[in-house]
């Protein structure tokens, strides 16, 4: 009786692929959303905000959503985040979903924050509770999976050097090749969003690093500057 109810969940998780959009339906689905932040004074908050100047302000009717306030991304990142965050072997292998974890936190943050304007993934009747658990989860998996999700110890140094020298299919590893992921979309797509994701993965793996390693960080992030307006406001914020 044991194994078979162990094996209906396996059954079950396994064939969550299934129901739910692929990575790249999920990429297009997020590419659709608005990527820039709701308001401006937002930048009281959180430092990475544009200037004003930069985007207008969100308004309009919300989105389209279900009876809890979730629209069709919210619904589909959250299915992944509840089944990742009670199995985390799953969220190791699928670090392509990470990226959207960070992406739903920012908007739930943001409809905690102002609350009165429109949002991209939720509509305004989400409850508060169900906002900040998402939140929580993200976090908690944050840490985990930036912290038991590494090769060897020189991943890093390889990543910047290998960005440094154009070479940026040369590595292999989960980690290293998500870093540089999100650094090709936040250089790609140019907007508040994916910066601010890339912000958050950058503060907790470089953390410990050493003086050299940091100075090679921060040239590679002068140079995607050239073609990455909004990569502007890290070395900003970090420096």
């Amino acid at each position: 009786m044991h194994a078979t109810a162990v094996g209906g969940i396996e059954d079950l998780l396994a064939g969550l692929d299934d129901l739910l959009p692929t990575s790249r339906q999920f990429d297009d689905l997020l590419c659709n959303l608005r990527l820039d932040p709701a308001i401006p004074s937002l930048a009281i908050i959180h430092t990475l905000i544009p200037p004003s100047s930069s985007f207008v302000v969100a308004e309009g009717p919300d989105c389209e959503a279900d009876q809890q306030g979730l629209g069709v991304y919210a619904r589909g990142v959250m299915a992944l985040l509840y089944s990742y965050a009670e199995n985390r072997d799953l969220a190791r292998t699928n670090l392509w979903a990470f990226r959207h974890f960070l992406a739903l936190a920012i908007y739930a943050e943001e409809l905690l924050e102002v609350p009165s304007l429109p949002n991209p993934a939720f509509s305004r009747v989400a409850a508060k509770d169900v906002l900040e658990d998402v939140i929580i989860k993200v976090q908690q998996l944050t840490t985990y999976l930036l912290t038991t999700t590494v090769a060897d110890d020189n991943w890093r140094a390889d990543v910047v050097m290998s960005l440094l020298n154009g070479k940026r299919s040369s590595l292999s590893g989960d980690l290293s090749a998500f870093t540089m992921d999100l650094i090709e979309h936040a250089q790609n797509e140019d907007d508040s969003l994916h910066v601010r994701i890339l912000y958050t993965v950058l503060q907790h793996v470089l953390r410990d690093t050493s003086r050299e390693e940091a100075d090679q960080w921060l040239l590679l992030v002068r140079r995607l500057e050239r073609n990455c307006k909004s990569v502007v406001f890290i070395e900003r914020t970090s420096s």
